[in-house]
């Protein structure tokens, strides 16, 4: 499920180790308080939150971390998502449970901005995950995620049209004060933004196009623009067997 509407749905699927405020401040998530960082800056310890557990029942636990960094560390994970774990020590023995709830990163120089990069991510289950070879992830393809540990839970799907969450009332900060989402996939950006106008949804991520003057120009809508945290680039191919030209767009979050 790589596309962008299923994307945006799992992100309420799935808890976060830490993640950004509405500043782009990084604030604890799963992890219960800021890491603890070594005198040579090279050690991160990560205290994760007591009492999370999984939609199954099971409690979320410093392993969930630790196979979750492990997996996408992995050079033969086969995936459209990108992870890079470099700045650790090793994909295996760089993250490790020291206990239950506590997980230590090693890294192998120091790295400023490992926080907001590397540990403001998502943590899946081990139990569900962790027995697959990272070469065959793309195959192990689901309807939707079987076990979950975020704010919502998944409620039903219907291929390009719809998916549905509900609040999870055993979500470790409480159970969300808004009862479902109901995604409705719509692929053109004019007839989205139509659809905030005529109040047939609540809200668009993304306006662009003719449609911003559609939406700033009706009544009743409140609508924000704000910079995008991406940048473009032009890469050359420069080698002596040709020369190749491509335009990139790369999230910098």
């Amino acid at each position: 499920m790589g596309d962008v509407s299923s994307s945006r749905a799992i992100q309420f699927l799935f808890p976060n180790l830490y993640q950004a405020d509405k500043n782009l401040g990084i604030v604890p998530d799963l992890a219960d308080g800021m890491p603890t960082v070594s005198s040579d800056l090279k050690t991160w310890t990560v205290k994760i939150k007591t009492g999370a557990r999984w939609s199954d029942g099971s409690p979320i636990t410093a392993n969930d971390v630790v196979k979750t960094v492990q997996i996408q560390a992995n050079p033969n994970l086969d995936t459209d998502a990108s992870f890079d774990w470099s700045p650790l020590t090793d994909p295996v023995t760089g993250v490790t449970a020291k206990d239950d709830h506590t997980v230590v990163f090693t890294l192998n120089t120091t790295f400023a901005p490992f926080l907001a990069v590397n540990l403001a991510g998502f943590i899946a289950p081990a139990a569900v995950y962790g027995s697959i070879d990272p070469a065959k992830m793309r195959t192990f393809e689901q309807d939707h995620p079987t076990v979950t540990g975020g704010p919502f839970l998944f409620t039903s799907r219907t291929a390009g049209q719809e998916i549905d969450l509900a609040a999870n009332p055993s979500y470790y900060a409480g159970k969300p004060h808004i009862a479902k989402i109901v995604e409705k996939i719509i692929t053109n950006t004019t007839a989205a933004a139509q659809a905030v106008i005529n109040g047939d949804v609540n809200w668009d991520p993304e306006v662009n196009g003719a449609a911003i003057d559609t939406v700033t120009a009706a009544t009743g809508i409140s609508s924000y623009v704000y910079a995008d945290l991406a940048y473009y680039d032009v890469r050359f191919n420069d080698r002596q067997n040709g020369l190749t030209a491509r335009g990139t767009r790369c999230s910098a979050t």
